[in-house]
């Protein structure tokens, strides 16, 4: 089964500081790995600006970060594939001032790291080298493969410089694996992947505008070039 990461969305909700909700003590703040209830957290309403049209999939504000918005129509065909990874939680939304209903944020419950499958996974490791004499600096780009999730911990956490980065360059996906959302908290992107079949029915239901699908076992350099094509 072929998987999408959800790259981008062109659509990424805004707040106001003069919101209620970050005055108050239970507030809902990044994705985190732990599972917790937020049923009785405040959430910031999430602002659509402009004069585009309402999204039905969009990044939440920043301060809710790796967490995304559902209108109720995608989150129901996302529930249709999925009832593991993904808690939805009621969303205040907003556009042109005009509260909007049926609007869901998402809370990861599940991760799947352990279903990398390592053997044929790549990542570009980036390297920052400076000069000491002149104080420019260069990036150096190298392929890197991992045998197992531990070693990649090992070396994120304790072989990368301050500056040097390491994000997946291209991602399998073992073949036992039968979930329709997977996500990626250690190894992968910080973003939802959905199979070839969730993808379909998104777009079955015109359900994507505005939002990008990389396959995660093609390169970020490559995906772009075929985009601008």
């Amino acid at each position: 089964m072929k998987y999408f990461e959800i790259a981008f969305t062109e659509f990424i909700a805004d707040t106001e500081m003069t919101d209620p909700a970050y005055r108050s003590q239970l507030r809902m703040g990044f994705q985190s790995r732990e599972i917790v209830d937020h049923s009785k957290d405040s959430i910031p309403t999430q602002i659509f600006k402009g004069n585009r049209l309402i999204p039905n999939i969009c990044s939440a504000s920043a301060d809710l970060g790796m967490r995304m918005v559902f209108s109720g129509k995608a989150k129901r065909v996302f529930e249709k594939f999925d009832n593991e990874v993904i808690r939805f939680y009621p969303c205040p939304c907003s556009h042109r001032s005009i509260r909007l209903d049926d609007f869901w944020i998402s809370d990861i419950i599940k991760t799947s790291d352990d279903l990398i499958d390592f053997e044929k996974s790549s990542w570009l490791l980036s390297k920052r080298h400076r000069d000491m004499l002149s104080g420019e600096s260069e990036i150096n780009h190298t392929i890197q493969k991992f045998r197992s999730l531990d070693e990649f911990l090992d070396f994120r956490d304790n072989r990368l410089g301050l500056f040097d980065r390491v994000e997946y360059q291209e991602l399998y996906i073992k073949t036992e694996a039968k979930g329709h959302v997977l996500f990626l908290y250690e190894a992968g992107p910080t973003n939802l992947i959905i199979s070839e079949v969730l993808l379909s029915e998104l777009t079955k239901n015109k359900l994507t505008k505005g939002v990008g699908f990389r396959p995660i076992d093609m390169s970020r350099s490559e995906w772009y070039k075929r985009r601008k094509q």
